[in-house]
């Protein structure tokens, strides 16, 4: 058999070769059986803009490119790394590395036939960067600082007198649910690495009782802007909530579920998260435990602290500013 030509797969798992012909029939149907000789067993294909294994019948194609490598097929398996392309090296992958969780990038653009084949699977956040981002907290018992959860500060602590002071930021976020969970987190976002300044879980209470709630906790972190999912049960307190011009309706779909996940990921994998992991057991546990899919894991926790993680930048929003009366001086 002769090495067909890599063309515009390069980068991705491979196993298309000539037949002993010379002729090139990667082009024909898949009976969705094993590959006959000179058949392409598993084509390389670009799934967004990476690496990755695709052919008419996966389940066949990942059967039959073991097949191959323990020499029982009838071709020979070429793996093609996604860094093969022009213009992907290390900096490129390191860049990419940060815009998706790290077993999404393994698949996505893979560096072995192994991550090709691995799938997306197991739970979303290493334990390594849960541990290390539960190291250093600015709130709770266990805090460098001393600060209790549920108090907010006025100032961000200064290394010397010479430093100028900083007023402490916030962005406080809930995750509303009757039958499941409310949960609502404070996060303090005044420097580059935030830290989760409070943190309540309740379950079944009522819609009014649930706007009470954040209306107390908007009340004592104020002017910090209020981010709530808008969704179903986040509509309806939404619309009784008593926080002046602070409200940020979250409107909740796959795509933007993904992208809070995503800056959650990125948060932890970089260490820009800090919390009390041992006054705080319940966060803990469901960023340890989650997992995607996650329709059958605990979630509400993780996915208020993704809403605050995601929705920071609005802390340092003119809009969420309290406004100045200026006085005004008659001659």
């Amino acid at each position: 058999m002769r090495e067909r030509g890599l063309g515009a797969t390069a980068g991705l798992l491979h196993a298309g070769l000539e037949d002993e012909g010379g002729e090139d029939r990667s082009g024909e149907e898949d009976a969705g059986g094993p590959p006959e000789s000179g058949r392409v067993a598993v084509h390389g294909c670009v799934r967004g803009d990476g690496g990755g294994v695709w052919s008419r019948d996966a389940a066949h194609s990942a059967e039959y490119w073991r097949r191959c490598l323990d020499g029982q097929g009838l071709h020979f398996p070429l793996f093609i790394p996604a860094t093969a392309r022009p213009g992907r090296d290390e900096a490129w992958l390191a860049r990419k590395r940060t815009e998706m969780l790290a077993n999404q990038f393994r698949t996505e653009y893979a560096l072995s036939w192994q991550d090709a084949l691995a799938g997306v699977q197991g739970f979303a956040f290493a334990a390594e960067d849960i541990d290390a981002c539960s190291r250093y907290p600015r709130y709770g018992p266990n805090s460098r600082t001393g600060w209790p959860l549920g108090e907010p500060q006025l100032e961000f602590p200064r290394k010397d007198r010479h430093e100028p002071q900083r007023q402490c930021r916030y962005l406080i976020a809930c995750d509303i649910g009757v039958k499941d969970a409310t949960v609502i987190v404070v996060l303090d976002v005044t420097s580059n690495v935030q830290h989760v300044a409070h943190y309540e879980r309740h379950v079944g209470l009522s819609y009014p009782e649930i706007g009470h709630r954040i209306a107390d906790v908007a009340r004592v972190y104020y002017p910090a802007p209020v981010v709530v999912e808008s969704n179903a049960m986040g509509a309806a307190v939404i619309g009784h909530l008593e926080v002046a011009n602070r409200v940020i309706p979250f409107a909740t779909t796959q795509t933007s579920k993904a992208r809070a996940v995503q800056a959650l990921a990125s948060a932890l994998q970089h260490w820009h998260l800090q919390y009390d992991a041992r006054a705080l057991p319940q966060l803990d546990a469901e960023l340890r435990g989650y997992q995607i899919p996650d329709e059958n894991v605990v979630q509400d926790s993780v996915m208020a602290l993704a809403l605050a993680i995601e929705s920071a930048p609005e802390a340092y929003s003119a809009r969420n500013q309290p406004g100045r009366i200026m006085a005004v001086i008659h001659a």
